[in-house]
């Protein structure tokens, strides 16, 4: 439910090699989460990589795992402190 808040677009934030390697962030999950910080919802991320609402929620809930966030501010923070 809390994934539906509307969350400020940042155009700014970028994922640093740093992050990726940091947090072993794989190229799929990379690309979530580029369109994840953006706003994006599970089910329009789905259709633009041409995958499953469910599948797009896996990634994210290994993400969260990966790096500890609970949420998608939690992650944009992490991201932005990486950069």
């Amino acid at each position: 439910a809390i994934e539906n808040l509307s969350i400020k677009q940042d155009d700014d934030i970028c994922i640093s090699n740093l992050f990726i390697e940091t947090y072993k962030i794989t190229k799929r999950e990379k690309e979530i989460i580029d369109f994840f910080i953006k706003g994006e919802s599970y089910k329009k991320i789905g259709k633009k990589l041409f995958i499953s609402k469910k599948t797009v929620d896996n990634h994210i809930a290994n993400i969260y795992k990966k790096t500890g966030s609970k949420n998608r501010f939690d992650l944009i923070e992490l991201i932005k402190k990486n950069s």
